[in-house]
C-alpha cells in the first residue's frame, strides 16, 4: 500500500514537473489607446486625409514653379558641327547662344540675348569669320494684355488654388477629428450598452432561478416559469448580439485608423457625461459668417469670377504692342529699332463668346455665394436645434431611467411578497435596459453635436498632431 502511494506521488510529481517545463502560451497583447492617441493616429495614418495633404503639397510645388517663371529666366545653347565635301575642306562651326528674360509688371517682357559664332578653329582661336552680338528687346502691350492685373493673373491663380487647398485641408482636419471622436464614443457607447445587457442577463437568470424555486413549492405557475426562461434566453441572445456589435465597432475604428484588423485594442474609458453648453444664436451666426472657411472660399471665388470678367473684357481690345530693340555686334556696330505691332481685328468671335460666358459665370457665382452663406446660417440653426433636441431627450431619458429603476425595484419587492407576477419584473427589466440605452446614445449625440457646432461656426481648430486648439465655452 505504501509502495502504491509512493508511485502515485512520484507520477503526479513527474507530470507536474513536465507541465512546468512546457513554456506557457503567450498572452494576447492588448493595445490600450486613448482618444488623444486615436486622433494622432488618424492624422498620421488615415488614407483619405493623407491624400488631402498631398494635394496641398502639389499646389505648393506648382506655386513655386510659377514664382520661378516670374523671375529671371536663363536659357543657353551650345553647338558644334563639322561640314565638308569632295570639293570643300572640312570646317568646324561652333555657336553659343545665351539669353535672359524677365516679365515686367506692366505686362511686357524684356529679353537680353547674346550669340557668338566661329568658323574654322585653329590653334584654339577663331579665324576671321568669328562674329558675336548682344541684343536687348523690350515688348510692351499698349492695349490688350497691358497692366499689372494681366501680369499677375497666372500667379494669382496658383496662389488662390493653394489657399483653397489649405482650407480644404483644414476642413478635412475638422471632419476627421469629429469622425474620430464619433467612432471612439461609439465604441465606448457599445461597451456601456454591453454592460447594461450583461446586467439585464444577470437579472434575468436570477429571476429564472427564483421562478424555479417558487414553482418547486407550488407558488409559481408554469406559464410564469416559462416566461422567466424565455426572458433569460432573450436577454442572453440580446447580450450576444450586443457583444458582436461592440466588436464590429472596434473593427470599424481599427479600419478607420489604418490599423491591422487582427490587432487587439482596448480604449481608455472616458465618462460619457452630459455637460450642457449655453449658446447665443446670433453670436453663433456672426462667428460662422466671419470664420467659416467654405464661406471664405465662396467669397473669394466670387472675386475670381469678377477678375476673370475683367480679363475677358480686356481681350476684346485690339492687340497693339510697342517693340524697342537695340543690338551691338563684334564689328562695333550699334543698331536700334522702334516699332508698333498691331493685330487687325478680323475675327473677335471667340473673345466675345468668352466674355459672354464670363458674364454668365459671374452671375452664377454670385448666386452660389449667397446660397452658401444661407446654407451656413441654416447649418448653424439646424445644429442648435439638434443640440436642444438632444438636451430634451437626455432630460426625458434621465427621468425615464429613474422611473424604470423604481418600477423594477418595486416589481421585485411585490414579486418576492407574492403580490405580483414575474411579468411585471420582466417588463420593468426591459424598460430599464431600453431607457439606459437611449440615455447613452443621447449623451453621445450631444457630445458630437457640440463639436459639430464648433465646426459650423468655424472655431474648431486642430493642429497637425490632432491636438485641440480650441476648447468649448460659452458661445
Amino acid at each position: 500500500m505504501k509502495a502504491m502511494r509512493f508511485w502515485s506521488v512520484a507520477i503526479v510529481a513527474f507530470f507536474w514537473i513536465m507541465a512546468a517545463s512546457v513554456p506557457a502560451a503567450e498572452e494576447e497583447k492588448v493595445r490600450v489607446i486613448s482618444l488623444s492617441d486615436c486622433l494622432q493616429m488618424a492624422f498620421k495614418q488615415n488614407i483619405s486625409f493623407i491624400s488631402v495633404g498631398e494635394s496641398v503639397r502639389l499646389r505648393e510645388i506648382t506655386r513655386a514653379l510659377t514664382r520661378h517663371d516670374y523671375g529671371l529666366l536663363f536659357t543657353g545653347t551650345a553647338s558644334a558641327e563639322y561640314s565638308g565635301g569632295e570639293a570643300e575642306e572640312t570646317e568646324l562651326t561652333e555657336q553659343l547662344e545665351v539669353s535672359v528674360s524677365q516679365l515686367l509688371p506692366t505686362g511686357g517682357e524684356a529679353e537680353l540675348s547674346s550669340s557668338a559664332t566661329g568658323l574654322g578653329v585653329e590653334d584654339g582661336e577663331f579665324d576671321q569669320e568669328f562674329s558675336s552680338n548682344l541684343q536687348l528687346t523690350l515688348t510692351q502691350p499698349l492695349l490688350q494684355g497691358s497692366g499689372r492685373l494681366v501680369y499677375r493673373e497666372e500667379l494669382t491663380q496658383v496662389e488662390r488654388r493653394l489657399v483653397y487647398a489649405v482650407r480644404a485641408l483644414e476642413l478635412a482636419k475638422q471632419d476627421l477629428a469629429i469622425d474620430t471622436v464619433s467612432l471612439y464614443y461609439d465604441v465606448l457607447g457599445d461597451k456601456k450598452i454591453t454592460e447594461i445587457f450583461k446586467s439585464r442577463l444577470d437579472d434575468a437568470r436570477l429571476q429564472r432561478q427564483r421562478s424555479e424555486a417558487r414553482f418547486s413549492v407550488g407558488k409559481e405557475r408554469g406559464v410564469d416559469l416559462a416566461r422567466a426562461k424565455i426572458q433569460e434566453s432573450s436577454a442572453e441572445q440580446a447580450y450576444r448580439d450586443q457583444v458582436v456589435a461592440y466588436e464590429r465597432s472596434l473593427d470599424d475604428l481599427k479600419l478607420f485608423l489604418n490599423l491591422s484588423i487582427e490587432e487587439t485594442i482596448a480604449l481608455v474609458p472616458e465618462e460619457i457625461s452630459y455637460v450642457p453648453v449655453k449658446v447665443d444664436l446670433k453670436k453663433c451666426i456672426g462667428l460662422a459668417r466671419q470664420n467659416r472657411l467654405d464661406l471664405l472660399n465662396a467669397r473669394e471665388r466670387l472675386e475670381d469670377a469678377e477678375r476673370h470678367l475683367i480679363l475677358a473684357r480686356e481681350k476684346l481690345r485690339n492687340p497693339l504692342d510697342l517693340v524697342v530693340g537695340s543690338a551691338f555686334s563684334s564689328e562695333d556696330d550699334w543698331d536700334w529699332t522702334v516699332g508698333l505691332a498691331f493685330t487687325l481685328p478680323l475675327d473677335k468671335w471667340q473673345e466675345r463668346s468668352d466674355y459672354e460666358s464670363q458674364i454668365i459665370g459671374y452671375s452664377q457665382t454670385r448666386r452660389d455665394t449667397k446660397r452658401t452663406e444661407d446654407e451656413v446660417v441654416l447649418g448653424v440653426i439646424e445644429t442648435l436645434r439638434s443640440l436642444r433636441r438632444s438636451e430634451n431627450t437626455i432630460r426625458i431619458q434621465d427621468l425615464t431611467v429613474e422611473d424604470a429603476a423604481r418600477r423594477l425595484e418595486q416589481a421585485k419587492i411585490d414579486y418576492s411578497r407574492g403580490k405580483g407576477t414575474n411579468r411585471d419584473v420582466v417588463e420593468a427589466q426591459n424598460e430599464l435596459a431600453s431607457a439606459q440605452n437611449e440615455l447613452v446614445r443621447a449623451k453621445i449625440d450631444y457630445i458630437i453635436g457640440k463639436l459639430e457646432l464648433q465646426r459650423e461656426i468655424g472655431t474648431l481648430l486642430i493642429d497637425e498632431e490632432g491636438n485641440w486648439l480650441h476648447r468649448e465655452g460659452k458661445l
